[in-house]
């Protein structure tokens, strides 16, 4: 299977412009959303987060600072201008939900029987546009809850349930979730999404037959100095590589620290395992000045990891927690934004009837004088600003 050219069925072949959403407010991308959608917005102050039903509770884009503000996220707004939903096109949105695995005998990307070639990929809607019904919302939260099937490859299906709880933070949560003290000068906008699946049959879930994980995913704006930061626990000689190889230009491990050039040039997805994960991550946009964190949770001694890498025989469940995504062009297929994602999935475990998963993770902005954020950066990542941005900068720093 040309890796590639399963990318690109993977995001439905399309090659578009980049928007230039560096230029875009919250305000403007309200509006598109709202010529075919109806989207919830969940506000305290100037904080701002845009959510859609119609797009599985999927939050959408934030703002720092109202409806003027800076529009943060990366959404495909050529899509939402066209306003017709097809699961194999890529949306994006500042958190969304997807099923692992990807791959394997217990893939949920190839219908029962068909060769597992990238022309016979085929996304659920559920794993992309169904719409999950709103239960309930204040100014601050918003519930969805939906109900559907999902078949693996195997022919294995799973009834569930799902229930999506997207919740604007203030900086009292911001600070304990970080174990910082945000100033006052430094602007924030966080939220947290909660995602609970049940199994909702009368039967349970066994390995033998596959399992699923929730997967929360983030996508960003890309940028020519724009790095995520990923602290790391034990020895990690290299980052699991996917659908191209690994290039010092773009990944690399320094120290307990490994690092990602999310340009948004070079198509490429990288993975650390549950002995290598700490449950952080962030990214420094030295251009818009934005420092991200990112917190999701991590509780390995509970279950297995799924495997979504695209090797012809995968362990099924050895895969990973962390992935980072980075848009672009290789063998010239994409961009397909071009956006960057930061990734986590959660464990998995044979359910009973009744029984249930979660995955929450947390995502955070933060604009201010750079040293408050640098020394945000330190306390959270462990790495300073300066050290961040030499990485990619041939400069030979370390943290």
């Amino acid at each position: 299977m040309n890796k590639f050219r399963t990318l690109a069925a993977l995001t439905g072949a399309i090659v578009m412009s980049a928007s230039a959403a560096f230029g875009q407010t919250f305000d403007s991308d309200l509006k598109l959303m709202g010529k075919h959608f109806s989207p919830l917005v969940l506000k305290r102050q100037e904080q701002r987060v845009a959510v859609m039903g119609e797009l599985q509770g999927r939050v959408m884009v934030t703002s720092l600072s109202g409806e003027a503000g800076q529009s943060i996220g990366w959404i495909n707004r050529d899509y939402l201008r066209e306003g017709q939903l097809t699961p194999n096109r890529p949306m994006g949105g500042a958190d969304r939900l997807s099923f692992g695995p990807e791959t394997g005998e217990y893939s949920l990307l190839f219908k029962p029987g068909v060769e597992r070639v990238s022309d016979n990929i085929s996304y659920p809607s559920a794993m992309t546009t169904q719409a999950y019904p709103l239960v309930s919302h204040n100014d601050t939260q918003a519930v969805f809850k939906r109900s559907f099937s999902l078949t693996n490859y195997s022919n294995t299906t799973f009834d569930i349930e799902v229930t999506r709880t997207i919740e604007l933070l203030d900086n009292s949560h911001i600070n304990g979730l970080f174990q910082v003290e945000l100033p006052n000068k430094v602007q924030s906008v966080g939220f947290s999404v909660r995602s609970e699946l049940t199994n909702s049959a009368d039967t349970p879930w066994q390995k033998a037959t596959g399992l699923l994980s929730l997967w929360h995913l983030t996508a960003l704006e890309p940028g020519d100095n724009n790095t995520v930061v990923m602290p790391l626990k034990g020895q990690l000689d290299e980052m699991v590589e996917y659908f191209s190889p690994n290039l010092s230009s773009h990944s690399q491990i320094i120290g307990q620290h490994g690092f990602y050039n999310a340009d948004g040039k070079y198509m490429n997805k990288i993975g650390i395992p549950p002995q290598n994960t700490q449950p952080i991550m962030g990214a420094w946009d030295a251009e818009r000045e934005l420092l991200t964190l990112v917190h999701f949770s991590f509780t390995p001694v509970q279950g297995v990891y799924v495997n979504s890498v695209w090797t012809s025989k995968p362990d099924p469940y050895d895969g990973d927690v962390i992935n980072v995504f980075n848009d672009g062009i290789v063998d010239g297929f994409g961009p397909f934004g071009p956006f960057y994602e930061l990734e986590s999935s959660s464990h998995t475990r044979e359910l009973a009837p009744g029984e249930s998963l979660q995955h929450t993770q947390t995502t955070v902005h933060l604009q201010g004088p750079r040293e408050s954020l640098d020394t945000i950066a330190r306390q959270v990542l462990g790495v300073s600003l300066d050290n961040i941005e030499q990485v990619f900068n041939n400069t030979g720093a370390t943290p």
